[in-house]
């Protein structure tokens, strides 16, 4: 059980994936291009992290702002240089438990968030991974991809101006289930991805 998360079903990577890939292809069709470089990023992302084997469940969620941002050093870097843009190379920095609330307190709103604010899509359907039982806060959810949709989301809460927010509306994460000692090695498998 995940504090917030509401358990749904059990997933499977090639659902999860197709979802995923159209989001992505509707978001990309309304920026204009991009979307072939950023599948082939996320592609490689995924198969380093050897999502297909993993097991996947899939949950509702109403606030994704307490999600801890995945393991990019570009997005920890906000809290050492909140000019810093998310997903440019950025020095190594330490993976610390961060949440999508603590970013819209550091981090200046770039164009990108504020145009996924404008027009926020309700079927989205975030992709992570946590660790059941883990004692040190791994437990949360932490993002692999989603981070745009959430920080704008985080914001529109932050900022009590969303009729979603208002209107209860509830989103889905689908989670890979990692032990404690997969998490720690998570960095180094993506290290260089971003």
């Amino acid at each position: 059980m995940i504090d917030g998360l509401t358990y749904s079903k059990d997933g499977n990577w090639k659902d999860i994936k197709a979802r995923w890939l159209a989001s992505e292809e509707s978001v990309y069709s309304k920026e204009n291009g991009g979307l072939e470089e950023h599948v082939r990023r996320r592609n490689e992302l995924f198969q380093r992290l050897g999502v297909e084997e993993r097991e996947w469940k899939i949950y509702e969620v109403k606030d994704p702002s307490s999600f801890l941002i995945g393991p990019y050093a570009g997005w920890h870097a906000f809290f050492d240089n909140p000019q810093t843009e998310a997903g440019l190379v950025a020095p190594r920095v330490p993976l610390i438990q961060r949440t999508f609330a603590e970013v819209v307190k550091v981090r200046r709103l770039i164009t990108r968030v504020g145009e996924i604010m404008e027009n926020y899509d309700s079927d989205i359907q975030f992709v992570g991974g946590y660790v059941p039982n883990s004692t040190d806060g791994w437990n949360l959810p932490f993002l692999f991809d989603g981070h745009h949709s959430d920080e704008a989301w985080s914001r529109m809460s932050h900022e009590k101006r969303s009729s979603l927010i208002e209107s209860g509306q509830r989103f889905t994460i689908a989670l890979a289930v990692y032990t404690e000692a997969e998490r720690q090695k998570i960095y180094e498998k993506i290290e260089g991805l971003h």
